[in-house]
């Protein structure tokens, strides 16, 4: 008899958590223009901002949505068996 592997793919969009400072945020987004209109790959800067932008603290507070996504995993995953 054939194993059935049942799965899911849940996908986020992701998002600025509250509290990252704007400043950084505005400095990315230049340079990821500037970056394109010359196409060019990510500099040591921009590396450098996004990966401060993705390690900020995220808590429920400061970003909601990523606990909601995170709870909705959790029941699937329950549910997966």
């Amino acid at each position: 008899m054939a194993t059935v592997v049942r799965g899911v793919i849940l996908v986020g969009h992701g998002g600025i958590p509250k509290g990252c400072p704007q400043e950084l945020v505005t400095k990315l987004k230049r340079l990821e223009a500037q970056r394109r209109a010359a196409k060019m790959p990510p500099s040591p800067e921009e590396r450098e901002l996004d990966s401060k932008i993705r390690q900020w603290p995220r808590t429920p507070e400061t970003d909601p949505y990523r606990s909601g996504l995170e709870a909705v995993a959790t029941r699937l995953r329950a549910n997966l068996g």
